[in-house]
Order: structure tokens, then C-alpha cells, then sequence
């Protein structure tokens, strides 16, 4: 079966990483990962050799849809999640029946989740982009109240 690679996927490895060598990996780089896999199919993660760009399995043997798979890097490395074909049909659940993969790097942020899409979609989110979405919720929550305060004391929102 052809692998089909999700392009989207591409834009989670930092241009900083591509085509270079990665941060040494000491206890200053060290990560941890959780993969959590919403694909609908197994999934394989697989750790990318930078020089040689090896593909050497992290996952063994799979990722069953549903699962949460951990996993200890460093900030630069680079992964693969490879989508599995049924053990039923032989195939994968695209509509032209092809195994997807994707590609993530390792942030040098903490609380690194993946979450993976059907169609082999990743999802990268770290503390920042938490942070930074808890912060945009919280502006939200605060305008929402604002504008009902001033319509309460009988003032347009709109006008201020």
C-alpha cells in the first residue's frame, strides 16, 4: 500500500529543525509526549534519525484507535505516525484506501500532546498554546460580561 504523506502536518516541524542538527539531548532538552489517538485505525509512531533520516519504531507494535501512547524525547527530534491497515479488511479507511502518515517535531516547550485526527491529522498543542488559549477565553469571558453589565445599567456597548 502507498503511504500518503498529510502536508498540514509538515507545518508542526519548525523550520529551526528542518535540514539541521538537533539541540543536544540532555536533561535541559528532555520532553515528555503523549500521543492520543482519535484516527478511527491503528497508528505506528516512529522516531526520525536526523542525519539519516532512519525511520526506527517507538510504538510496539501499534497504537490502537482510542489509546494514549507516552513517550520521553528531546526538544528537535522528529516523529512519524503511521496509519495501519485494518487487520479485517486489509486496507485503510481512506476513501482511495491508502495508509496515511504525518510528520511532528518536539517542541522545546513542556506538555507536549498529539492528537491524531482521522486521516491521520495531528494536533500539536503545548503550554503555550494552552496559555495562550486559556487567555483568549478569558478576554472572551470578560468582554461577554462587560457588554452585559453595561446593558444592564442601560448603556450600549456598541457606542463605548
Amino acid at each position: 500500500l502507498s503511504v500518503v504523506m498529510t502536508l498540514l502536518a509538515l507545518a508542526f516541524i519548525p523550520k529551526s529543525v528542518v535540514g539541521k542538527r538537533p539541540p543536544p539531548t540532555n536533561k535541559s532538552t528532555s520532553r515528555s509526549i503523549t500521543i492520543i489517538n482519535e484516527s478511527g485505525s491503528r497508528v505506528e509512531v516512529y522516531w526520525i534519525h536526523p542525519q539519516t533520516r532512519e525511520a526506527s519504531l517507538m510504538s510496539s507494535p501499534n497504537v490502537m484507535n482510542g489509546a494514549t501512547f507516552n513517550l520521553n524525547s528531546f526538544a528537535g527530534h522528529e516523529f512519524e505516525v503511521r496509519e495501519l491497515p485494518s487487520v479485517a479488511t486489509g486496507v485503510c479507511k481512506s476513501e482511495d484506501q491508502t495508509c496515511h502518515s504525518a510528520f511532528f517535531a518536539v517542541s522545546e516547550n513542556d506538555d507536549q500532546t498529539i492528537t491524531v485526527h482521522k486521516g491521520i491529522e495531528l494536533e500539536f498543542v503545548d503550554d503555550q498554546i494552552k496559555a495562550q488559549r486559556e487567555a483568549g477565553e478569558l478576554v472572551k469571558e470578560c468582554q461577554t460580561k462587560a457588554k452585559e453589565r453595561l446593558a444592564a445599567a442601560g448603556t450600549d456597548a456598541a457606542e463605548i
